[in-house]
């Protein structure tokens, strides 16, 4: 007897990986852990936990990034001025993703050992009007999941403020699921990369 396929999650994903890199000095999207570069395992994850609208915003190295991963036009989102932060990024995502989802996944490209598993528990956590927040020993970490209600405050809360203010507005509102260690990991600098490397 054939079993059916896992119906494809409600829930929406921006990678965002339009940084510069500055003190990477290079795409952080093209940096590799396990053979694989961080927007690959980003996918990779993504895709295990079902999550059919993906969007990946790409800023100044989107040339060199197309040319060594393979991603369909309609999940890349060109950010013409990602000196304007993530919030902005994110709100060009959000442009282009399907109405009727009922949440959404900021997915920091620099943010490269979360796991499949942890998406799932962070849906199952979801509900109307919350932002769902992984933590390990008491931090918070990424990816944070928001709920459709909150897409209008992403929309209009300041640039500068971004969106960890829409996530201290109301913490009564704010889940937080347990995590591994891996949600904290934020590569920013080669010795990031280095001490991730090594572990």
């Amino acid at each position: 007897m054939s079993h059916p396929e896992p119906a494809v999650s409600s829930v929406g994903a921006i990678i965002l990986a339009a940084g510069d890199s500055r003190r990477m000095k290079q795409p952080k999207a093209l940096l590799s852990l396990g053979g694989k570069t961080f927007l690959a395992r980003w996918l990779r994850i993504l895709g295990e936990a079902r999550i059919g609208a993906i969007r990946v915003v790409l800023g100044h190295d989107a040339a060199t990034i197309r040319a060594q991963i393979e991603l369909p036009d309609r999940q890349v989102v060109l950010q013409p001025n990602p000196e304007e932060g993530m919030l902005s990024s994110l709100r060009l995502g959000m442009d282009s993703l399907p109405e009727g989802l009922d949440g959404l996944l900021l997915c920091p490209v620099d943010h490269p050992r979360v796991e499949a598993g942890l998406i799932s528990s962070l849906e199952a956590a979801l509900r109307p009007g919350v932002v769902v927040v992984p933590v390990h020993d008491g931090r918070r970490g990424h990816p944070v999941l928001f709920s459709a209600e909150l897409f209008a405050e992403l929309r209009t809360v300041p640039l500068a403020a971004g969106a960890r203010a829409v996530v201290r507005a109301d913490p009564g509102r704010v889940v937080e699921v347990p995590a591994a260690a891996g949600v904290l990991a934020d590569i920013d600098t080669p010795a990031d990369y280095d001490s991730l490397s090594r572990n």
